[in-house]
């Protein structure tokens, strides 16, 4: 009797197992996670940014909303697959300040992203790059007051051990530091500095070929990303450099 009694129990078990398996879906895929709100400051105008969602979905341009088309304008939709994962980005432009909210539907449920336009501030109080200057200053924070790029820089001599030191202004802090080679610089090479936790001051080593200073290298691109301790906003800095000697 214990031996039918555990023979049951078993062929129980397995029954359960083997349905259950064959009601799961072969596609399971997480819940899509949509923000509920994205604040951003206009660095450039229009600004052309998106909103990225886990997993790949079938979404129509023409069924993705903005709630005021003088802020926010839809562009497109794209579905990539990176390290990451599958995701699905809605493209928009951002026309100038104010705030518009994106509206969609995946699966039948509507979704909703409040969008914050910001009119572009400098968030950096000190930015110096080794060996380059404007006239006599070295503190070249000041040129991206009305831009978050620029692209008029010398490297004006060859120097030993060049960084980038940076100081964010108060209500800011620094999230990465990187730089990078341009298409016209045959020395590839590239270097970036994370901070898990954004911290007020950050320094790097840049242009680490410096042997190969003494000739015309071709361009650099360095690049400070930093973040709004309040709204939680991302803006990126750039300055496109010319590295080599210049008369």
């Amino acid at each position: 009797m214990k031996l039918t009694k555990k023979f049951i129990v078993t062929f129980l078990t397995l029954t359960l197992a083997l349905g259950y398996a064959t009601c799961v879906p072969k596609d399971i895929r997480a819940a899509p996670q949509v923000p509920k709100s994205t604040t951003y400051y206009l660095s450039t105008k229009p600004y052309v940014t998106g909103i990225t969602i886990n997993g790949w979905y079938k979404l129509k341009k023409s069924a993705i909303k903005s709630s005021n088309k003088k802020i926010i304008e839809i562009n497109d939709v794209t579905r990539t697959e990176g390290k990451g994962g599958k995701s699905t980005s809605i493209m928009f432009s951002i026309k100038k300040p104010g705030s518009s909210t994106i509206s969609f539907k995946i699966d039948k449920k509507k979704y909703q992203t409040k969008i914050y336009a910001k009119k572009y501030k400098n968030p950096a109080k000190f930015i110096s790059i080794t060996g380059v200057k404007v006239g006599d200053e070295t503190n070249l924070a000041s040129l991206l007051n009305k831009t978050s790029s620029f692209d008029k820089l010398k490297l004006d001599k060859t120097v030993k051990d060049p960084r980038i030191k940076v100081t964010a202004k108060k209500g800011w802090k620094i999230s990465s530091l990187n730089y990078q080679t341009l298409a016209n610089n045959p020395n590839e090479e590239s270097g970036n500095r994370y901070y898990k936790s954004p911290v007020s001051k950050a320094e790097m080593p840049i242009f680490n070929k410096a042997k190969e200073l003494k000739k015309d290298a071709g361009g650099y691109f360095v690049e400070v990303y930093l973040v709004n301790t309040k709204d939680g906003a991302h803006l990126s800095l750039g300055y496109y450099i010319d590295v080599g000697t210049h008369s």
